[in-house]
């Protein structure tokens, strides 16, 4: 509800960022980066979901688990939702794993499942979205523990987003720019 209330007030935000500075050009371009920062973390987190789908894919067609074209691309859609989403997604191919094949398959999506979380959470999220939004590493993990343990679901999934938006508001901002350095990745 917050994105859908926020995205229908774009117009108005955009607006009172104009009336807050008398520098049309530089909150132009606070404006135009803040949007670069975003579609690059939409990107990032397509590359991290199409990698998920080719690690659930392959694990679970090597491991003979029924429909498994089907359960990789639900999982690796849900990922979109920071943490819980995985769970959510490999969730519903557990049980349908389940329901369909048994106990052994099962095991092996959670296995798989698991695997794939661990390699996303500690590695590809940090490096690829790190990498897309220009943010270092640990600022990418502790600004997702950050807001979600503020905001729950809705924190984890703008977390890096916002983080990004922050280092180009203090990239903008005099005297603030010691904290974009702070956030950015390399010198």
């Amino acid at each position: 509800m917050y994105v859908i209330f926020l995205l229908m007030q774009k117009q108005r935000f955009i607006n009172f960022f104009f009336k807050l500075s008398s520098n049309d050009v530089a909150i132009g371009s606070l404006l135009k980066n803040s949007a670069v920062v975003t579609r690059r973390y939409f990107v990032g987190k397509g590359k991290i979901m199409l990698f998920l789908f080719v690690i659930y894919y392959l694990g679970f067609s090597l491991s003979s688990v029924p429909y498994a074209l089907f359960l990789a691309l639900f999982a690796a859609l849900f990922s979109i939702i920071p943490y819980v989403g995985n769970i959510i997604g490999g969730g519903v191919a557990v049980i349908l794993s389940y329901l369909y094949s048994g106990t052994t398959p099962a095991l092996i999506v959670i296995g798989v499942v698991s695997a794939a979380q661990i390699i996303e959470n500690y590695l590809l999220t940090p490096w690829i979205i790190g990498d897309e939004i220009n943010l270092n590493p640990f600022m990418t993990i502790f600004g997702i523990i950050l807001f979600s343990s503020l905001w729950g679901i809705v924190g984890a999934i703008i977390a890096l987003p916002l983080i990004g938006i922050l280092k180009v508001i203090f990239e903008h901002t005099k005297n603030m720019e010691h904290y974009a350095y702070l956030l950015k990745k390399g010198d």
